[in-house]
């Protein structure tokens, strides 16, 4: 049982082929062999004999497995941030946005960034582009100046680093990239 049951655990992962099932369903058959494929558990490779390196007459996987968000996790924020609808909230300030929307912000960052961090950064700048297109939507100066817009951006975000929970998270985690020339700098 103990052999049906793991062999079983590739058919029912989608990576056995038809012949591999036939040969389950007639008896106990070796898990050596089966056929090899990669099998994706939830978005992580897991590898497979097929995707060793030989390096010094041992044996090494190609794959590593970083702890990170999984691109469903990451597909699943972004249609969040997409459902706010941001640059349709003309009518309030950029501090009431920052207010709503602040506390799911830092529970993701919490969360997902936690071992991999950068894997979140484009993810959170799609907030910065609906911030922008917030601005471009408020202000008229701004409304046929994306470039405009974007510089805009910049500097406000530069001013009021701590006004939405990814800006302080971004420089934080940037601080070499960018120097700091505020006062309160951590």
């Amino acid at each position: 049982m103990a052999c049906v049951s793991g062999s079983l655990c590739r058919v029912q992962a989608g990576s056995a082929s038809r012949e591999d099932e036939d040969r389950l369903l007639q008896g106990c058959e070796p898990a050596g062999r089966l056929s090899r494929h990669c099998v994706r558990l939830s978005g992580v490779p897991v590898p497979s004999p097929e995707n060793d390196v030989e390096k010094g007459g041992r044996r090494i996987f190609a794959h590593s497995v970083q702890p990170a968000a999984s691109p469903k996790a990451l597909k699943r924020i972004g249609r969040r941030v997409r459902s706010w609808a941001l640059h349709h909230r003309s009518d309030l300030s950029l501090t009431e946005l920052a207010a709503m929307y602040n506390p799911c912000i830092r529970g993701w960052i919490a969360y997902y960034s936690h071992f991999y961090p950068t894997q979140l950064r484009p993810t959170l700048r799609r907030i910065d582009a609906y911030v922008i297109r917030w601005a471009r939507r408020k202000f008229k100066r701004m409304r046929h100046q994306t470039k405009g817009a974007r510089d805009w951006f910049g500097r406000f975000r530069r001013a009021n680093r701590r006004l939405f929970a990814h800006w302080f998270y971004a420089m934080a985690t940037a601080e070499h990239r960018e120097p700091c020339d505020q006062d309160d700098c951590p």
